[in-house]
């Protein structure tokens, strides 16, 4: 008995087609997933170069960021005054040294006197070997006394340099500090302005040439945006042509006038038809 092969079902492509379903619903949640991630990240700039980051980490780069930024300047601050009590320290040496060379030069200016009052001709002529002597060492004096002065000049020129350079390192922290206090520092509309409103309460020039203490400037600025502001207002308040006094208009009743603003309803149409009527208009 010969048996029947069972036929397979026919394929129908149901299978295929949940199967590409399937495919596009991953494809969309994919798509949403990156669309979210991509909602969720947020751009940073680190470094000069541009990251995207969630934004919890970004607010915790920033502030690390902000710490390392805090701590080079206080390591800076640390720095300048480490350099500073340097400089103080051998400005006053420098000035110390200076004390004693001049007081060896009045020493040695003292000295000289003496021997320049001193009769030569008539000691060379009692005794020339003592003259010999004294000559000899009035030209030591002398060359001690010029190399002194020699000394304190240099001494004197470092004093000056070490000011000269405090003054300009001053005037440095000066402007990094007004920078960060005044936004428009650095504009000539600014310095222009500043320098006219220290003009006008009796600055000279050089005085706004010395100013290194940036609280002095800080409070100048404060009377410029003073000024500033009055002109404003001097300029928006109408002037005395632009005034007009309001209408008063004189009662029959006597030398008094009467505001129609000030009047009551009644009032006012009565005035008013009594005015019409004295035009030669009726009502």
């Amino acid at each position: 008995m010969t048996e029947e092969l069972e036929q397979p079902p026919e394929d129908s492509g149901e299978e295929f087609e949940d199967v590409e379903s399937i495919d596009e619903s991953g494809d969309k949640d994919e798509a949403e997933q990156e669309e979210a991630l991509a909602e969720a990240l947020e751009d940073v700039d680190y470094e000069g170069k541009q990251y995207k980051l969630p934004k919890e980490l970004k607010e915790a780069l920033l502030r690390q960021a902000d710490y390392t930024r805090k701590t080079q300047e206080v390591a800076e601050q640390r720095r300048q005054i480490e350099i500073e009590k340097q400089q103080a320290q051998m400005a006053i040496q420098a000035t110390s040294a200076f004390q004693q060379e001049y007081a060896q030069l009045q020493n040695f200016d003292a000295q000289l006197e003496q021997l320049r009052n001193i009769d030569w001709n008539a000691v060379i002529n009692e005794d020339p070997q003592t003259a010999m002597k004294l000559q000899v060492r009035f030209n030591d004096l002398l060359r001690s006394r010029n190399d002194t002065a020699d000394r304190i000049g240099h001494i004197q020129q470092d004093l000056e340099q070490r000011r000269q350079a405090e003054i300009t390192a001053q005037l440095q922290r000066a402007e990094i500090e007004l920078k960060a206090a005044i936004p428009e520092w650095g504009s000539e509309e600014l310095r222009s302005g500043l320098v006219k409103t220290a003009m006008s309460s009796g600055f000279e020039a050089d005085d706004l040439a010395n100013i290194t203490d940036p609280r002095m400037i800080k409070v100048l600025h404060k009377a410029y945006l003073y000024d500033k502001a009055q002109q404003k207002l001097a300029k928006a308040a109408p002037s005395a042509q632009e005034i007009k006094p309001a209408t008063t208009i004189k009662s029959g009743k006597g030398s008094g006038q009467i505001n129609p603003d000030k009047l009551s309803a009644d009032d006012w149409v009565k005035w008013r038809e009594g005015t019409l009527k004295k035009q030669g208009v009726r009502v």
